[in-house]
């Protein structure tokens, strides 16, 4: 998937609001993330359709946030 790379993003930043005290912006992201997820599954399952590829089905998004920054 290519544009995982975004999901890591707005995981970080839910952490970071997340124990800086920002619980708004924590469930903002949730929700901004959530809805990420669904376009870009949307995105790939369009991009699978039109060359019969399958990989949108294979996509996990479980391993989101799953690295660490320092």
């Amino acid at each position: 998937m290519k544009n995982d790379w975004i999901l890591d993003v707005l995981v970080d930043l839910k952490n970071f609001a997340q124990a800086n005290a920002l619980p708004g912006v924590a469930e903002k992201l949730t929700e901004v993330t959530d809805l990420a997820m669904i376009e870009i599954a949307s995105a790939e399952k369009k991009v699978s359709g039109s060359n019969g590829n399958d990989f949108a089905t294979r996509s996990n998004f479980g391993e989101t946030g799953n690295s660490r920054r320092a």
